[in-house]
C-alpha cells in the first residue's frame, strides 16, 4: 500500500471482510485516547485476530472488548485499536527476550541458541499449538543457552545502552539535578531533562476527503471491493510530510526518555466529519489540556482556537506561514517561520550594505500591499538613509526600480551594469512570476555579474528550475536549510526512508526540529514555556530557533535566520545570522 494512505488509514476506518492467514507488522504510531495509549492497526488481506492477538502480545479478548466487537470476524483495512504494552526487557537475570522474525520457528531457535525445543516450549506454552508470529516474544532462559550465544546477548545489551546514552547526549544532555528556576542566560536550557510531556499536533491532512477522492468500488461475485488510487491530492500533501517528521521526533524524544503523549487532531473534519469545527476542538483541548499545541496552520483557524481556548498559558506554535497576519498580539503566539518582515529588514540591510553593486528592485502590479514587498520597500529606505547619492529612479545611479510588466528583455540590458555585481531585488512569492522571470536573467548570466535576493518561499516551487538558482547566484535569507549532502541529512534522510519508504520533504526537516526543540521546553518547564523561550535559543540541525517577543505584551516571533545563497560552482553557502 503506498505510504500515503499507510499514514492515513491510521485515521480511517474501512470495512470489508475476509478470511485467511498472513505476515502481521506491528504499527510504529500511538495515538492516546482518554489518557490511554493505542496503537491502530491496519488490517491487511488475510490475517486474523489471532495472528494480530500475538504479533502485539495482547490477548484477543481484550483486543475485542476495546474495540466493542462481539466476534473476531474482521474486514479488510480495518483499524484496530490494539492497548499499547510497555516495551519488553530485553535481557533480565534470568531470561533472553527474543522477538520472532519472519520464517522463525521454536526448531530453529533451538539451532540458533542451543536450547533444547521442549525446554523453550515449557517457557512458552502459548506457541505450543500455534506457530510463532513475526513481534512474537519468546522467553529463553540464559541458563540453557551456549556459552557463546550467551556472551553475544549481554555484548548487545551492553552495546545498545551505551547507543541509548549517545541518543539522549545528541537530543538534549539529561542534567543531574532539576530545578524550578527560570533560566537566566543560553547556558542555562543547554540541558532539558526527560520528562512527560501532552502535545496537540493541529493539521488539515484532509483524510476522508482524499480516502474519497481516490477509491472506486469494484464489484465482484461476493463482495464490494474498494480500489484505491495510488496518490494524494497535492496541496494537502505537505501536511502529511510534516507529520512523519514530527513522528520521527516524537520517536527520538521516547527513545531518549521522555513520556510522550502526542493527540493529533484532523483539523479539516473535526466533529462532524464534514466541515472545521475549531470551536468543538477548543472545547477538547480545554479537557485534554495539553503542555504544548503544535498548529493550527491556518490563520483563520488560530483566531477561533484562541477565542475558545480557557488555558492562555499554553504555547500555541505556528509553524508553517511566515506571515503574522495579526496573530501576533496573542501572549502564546508562537511564529516558527521568520515572518516576512523580519527577513525584509535583515535582507534589505545586507543589500544596502553592498555598496559597490548595483541594485534593482522589481516592482510586481498587485503586489504592493502584500506582505513580501515590504523586502523591496525596506531596501529602498535603507539605501535611501545609507547612500543619499544612489541618483534613485535614474538609469545613472546604483538603485533602480524595473516595473515588471511583461518580460521586456531590452529595457532590462539598460539598467544592468556589465562592470560591477548587479544585485536583482525580487520581492514576490508568486510561483508564475518567477519561474517566467528567472530564465529571462540566466540569459545575462554570461556577461554579468548577477545576485538575484528572492525569499525563502521559492525553495517550495516545482516549476523552477533549480539550475537558475545556481547560474544567478539567489540569495535567501531562512530560519531553516536543509543540505542534503551533509551527513545529518543523509541520516535523517536514511530513517525516514525506513519508516515511510519514501524520501523527506523540507517540512519534514522542519518538524523533526520543531519537534526537538519545542517539546522538551514544554515538557520541562510546562506553564512557564511562554517565559523562558526568549532565553533559549538553539541551532538544530536544519533549522534555528531564536525568539523574541512582538512587543512587551505580545507573542513570539523567531529571528533565527541563515543567510543562503546558490553560488555558480554548484555549492550552497550558508552563513548564521545573528
Amino acid at each position: 500500500m503506498p505510504r500515503y494512505f499507510f499514514t492515513l488509514l491510521l485515521l480511517l476506518c474501512c470495512r470489508l471482510l475476509f478470511s485467511q492467514t498472513a505476515e502481521v507488522k506491528r504499527s510504529g504510531d500511538l495515538i492516546t485516547i482518554r489518557g490511554e495509549s493505542y496503537y491502530l492497526h491496519v488490517v491487511d488481506a488475510g490475517q486474523s485476530l489471532y495472528a494480530i492477538s500475538k504479533a502485539y502480545g495482547v490477548d484477543v479478548e481484550t483486543i475485542l472488548k476495546v474495540n466493542r466487537k462481539e466476534t473476531p470476524t474482521l474486514s479488510l483495512f480495518e483499524v484496530l485499536k490494539i492497548p499499547y504494552v510497555a516495551p519488553y526487557v530485553e535481557r533480565d537475570d534470568t531470561y533472553y527476550y527474543h522477538v520472532a522474525q519472519k520464517g522463525e520457528t521454536i526448531y530453529s531457535l533451538s539451532r540458533q541458541y542451543g536450547i533444547k525445543p521442549k525446554r523453550i516450549l515449557q517457557e512458552n506454552r502459548q506457541y505450543e499449538a500455534n506457530p510463532l508470529a513475526v513481534g512474537s516474544i519468546v522467553r529463553l532462559p540464559l541458563s540453557e543457552m551456549r556459552k557463546e550465544e550467551r556472551r553475544a546477548v549481554l555484548e548487545v545489551e551492553i552495546r545498545k545502552s551505551d547507543s541509548q546514552q549517545e541518543l539522549q547526549e545528541v537530543v538534549h544532555p539529561v542534567s543531574e539535578s532539576e530545578t524550578d528556576s527560570l533560566p537566566g542566560s543560553e547556558g542555562d536550557c543547554d540541558s532539558l531533562p526527560a520528562g512527560a510531556v501532552k502535545v496537540a499536533l493541529l493539521l488539515p491532512l484532509h483524510a476522508r476527503n482524499t480516502l474519497r477522492n481516490n477509491t472506486r468500488p469494484d464489484r465482484n461475485d461476493t463482495v464490494n471491493i474498494w480500489q484505491y488510487t495510488p496518490g494524494i491530492v497535492s496541496k494537502w500533501e505537505g501536511f502529511l510530510y510534516f507529520y512523519e517528521g514530527l513522528l520521527l521526533a516524537a520517536d527520538s524524544l521516547k527513545r531518549a526518555g521522555f513520556h510522550l503523549e502526542l493527540y493529533t487532531y484532523d483539523t479539516e473534519y473535526f466533529s462532524d466529519g464534514i466541515s472545521p469545527k475549531m470551536h468543538d476542538l477548543a472545547e477538547e483541548l480545554n479537557r485534554t489540556d495539553p503542555d504544548l499545541i503544535i498548529g493550527p496552520v491556518y490563520a483563520s483557524e488560530f483566531r477561533i482556537l484562541e477565542e475558545s481556548l480557557a488555558n492562555k498559558q499554553i504555547p500555541v506554535v505556528y509553524p508553517l506561514s511566515a506571515r503574522t497576519e495579526g496573530l501576533g498580539k496573542h501572549p502564546n503566539f508562537i511564529q516558527v517561520n521568520t515572518p516576512v518582515g523580519a527577513v525584509a529588514e535583515q535582507a534589505a540591510e545586507w543589500i544596502a550594505g553592498q555598496s559597490e553593486a548595483n541594485v534593482i528592485s522589481f516592482h510586481f502590479l498587485g503586489d504592493e500591499y502584500r506582505e513580501e514587498a515590504a523586502l523591496a520597500r525596506l531596501t529602498e529606505q535603507k539605501m535611501r538613509t545609507n547612500d543619499s547619492s544612489a541618483f534613485f529612479g535614474h538609469t545613472s545611479g546604483r538603485f533602480h526600480k524595473w516595473e515588471v510588466d511583461g518580460i521586456l528583455t531590452d529595457s532590462l540590458a539598460g539598467y544592468l551594469d556589465p562592470a560591477r555585481e548587479n544585485i536583482l531585488v525580487i520581492s514576490t512569492a508568486r510561483e508564475a512570476e518567477v519561474s517566467k522571470l528567472l530564465p529571462v536573467l540566466s540569459s545575462f548570466a554570461a556577461t554579468h555579474r548577477l545576485t538575484v535576493v528572492g525569499l525563502p518561499d521559492w525553495q517550495n516551487f516545482t516549476s523552477v528550475d533549480f539550475e537558475t538558482f545556481y547560474k544567478l547566484n539567489v540569495t535567501f535569507f531562512s530560519y531553516s536549510f536543509i543540505d542534503n549532502f551533509s551527513d545529518e541529512a543523509k541520516a535523517f534522510a536514511g530513517r525516514y526512508r525506513e519508516w515511510f519508504g519514501t524520501e523527506p520533504h523540507t517540512l519534514s526537516n522542519k518538524a523533526f526540529d520543531i519537534g526537538l526543540y519545542f517539546i522538551p521546553l514544554a515538557a520541562r518547564f510546562k506553564e512557564k514555556t511562554l517565559a523562558v523561550i526568549g532565553s533559549c535559543p538553539q541551532e538544530s540541525l536544519f533549522s534555528s530557533f531564536r525568539f523574541s517577543r512582538f512587543d512587551a505584551e505580545s507573542g513570539w516571533q523567531n529571528h533565527g535566520l541563515l543567510m543562503l545563497r546558490y553560488a555558480s560552482d554548484y555549492t550552497i553557502r550558508t552563513q548564521r545570522l545573528k
